[in-house]
């Protein structure tokens, strides 16, 4: 029988949940975030599927999580999480933190005990394949050799987009093109500085698919009017508007196509870089004037990156700054342009910027 690990402090969700669930599995229900911890470290047999509050009274959820997913014992374990919070911003973070699944309140218990017998059955069949793969032990290296062969060609077909992507911007736009590599050069290295200090939680293919991803925060300045894009000096009203579209056009486009790859991770985190590179964190940005934390964490950390390249690099309509002029400006902005949590990890590796900037 499956085991099933309630940890809310809600009670009357929590009976609730029991009465739908109670027949079928095993109910074990911690309202306390270090009695969760205590009893994932000491019980003899893991859950099967853990049902996570955000929203504790007694620790932030997302610690809870991000401990789950660091503790050897409990990396693999299955984790749905339950919010009050509804923003896309929040709910990446849970997904990226290492959750399998985001329910916000209010629910019906019914629903999420459906959710709930999918992801289980869900189990079952991959411990079928482990199965499987066992008794074909014989065969391991073909399997294997399968596997990266068609790992391989998902990661060439990422890297050929990113390639046709990248190379028709450069045509449309030297400047924005080379802009883009650089910047995606200078987000990995933000990138594993938030991953080495614990702020962010990735898996290795997800990190380089971020990279990739991240060279095409730019490319709905295809769709700008090259008499726009190209302009030597301060645009009116009217040219800056048409600018700002730039965010919209890529993130429709992703949009409109994004059904050929329901919950990919890269159309997922392409998008939010896109769309929002360009908000901030006082809620003056565009296009959608998000503010703090509802900003996707990737584009708080692309847009970091886009200003630091922009402001050291040459223009026809500016000179470059120096680095260390770029970097007061960047502080300066801290808590009202950017995220202070990422200009403080921006200072902890501006050298390594630098170098990378005058690498290309």
């Amino acid at each position: 029988m499956h085991t099933i690990l309630i940890v809310s402090d809600r009670s009357d969700e929590v009976d609730a949940l029991r009465a739908e669930l109670i027949n079928r599995y095993s109910i074990v229900v911690k309202d306390r975030g270090q009695s969760a911890m205590d009893y994932l470290k000491k019980a003899e047999k893991l859950p099967s599927l853990m049902i996570l509050d955000l929203d504790l009274m007694s620790m932030k959820g997302t610690d809870l999580l991000t401990w789950i997913k660091e503790f050897t014992r409990t990396k693999e374990l299955p984790v749905m999480v339950l919010s009050d919070r509804n923003n896309p911003s929040f709910e990446l973070q849970a997904y990226v933190l290492g959750a399998v699944d985001f329910q916000t309140r209010p629910f019906v218990a019914a629903t999420l005990v459906r959710k709930i017998d999918i992801h289980l059955k869900m189990i079952e069949k991959n411990d079928s394949l482990m199965q499987a793969n066992s008794l074909l032990a014989g065969n391991s290296s073909y399997l294997q050799n399968a596997v990266t062969m068609s790992m391989q060609n998902v990661i060439s077909m990422q890297q050929f987009i990113v390639g046709i992507m990248t190379s028709l911007i450069t045509r449309k736009d030297g400047f924005t093109g080379i802009h883009s590599m650089r910047v995606g050069r200078l987000m990995q290295i933000l990138m594993q500085e938030m991953l080495n200090l614990k702020i962010l939680y990735l898996e290795p293919e997800d990190q380089n698919i971020i990279i990739l991803g991240s060279q095409l925060f730019d490319m709905g300045k295809i769709g700008v009017p090259d008499e726009v894009l190209s302009k030597v000096g301060k645009y009116t009203d009217e040219e800056f508007t048409v600018m700002k579209n730039h965010t919209l056009y890529a993130a429709e486009a992703i949009q409109n196509f994004s059904y050929l790859l329901p919950n990919n991770n890269f159309v997922m985190y392409t998008y939010h870089m896109c769309r929002s590179h360009h908000e901030r964190w006082d809620g003056k940005g565009y296009p959608d004037a998000l503010s703090g934390e509802n900003i996707p964490i990737l584009a708080r950390m692309v847009g970091l990156c886009d200003v630091y390249d922009a402001l050291v690099s040459e223009r026809p309509y500016k000179k470059p700054l120096s680095h260390g002029h770029a970097c007061d400006i960047i502080q300066e902005g801290r808590g009202t342009q950017f995220d202070p949590t990422v200009v403080d990890v921006f200072m902890r590796v501006h050298t390594r910027f630098q170098s990378a900037f005058s690498q290309h």
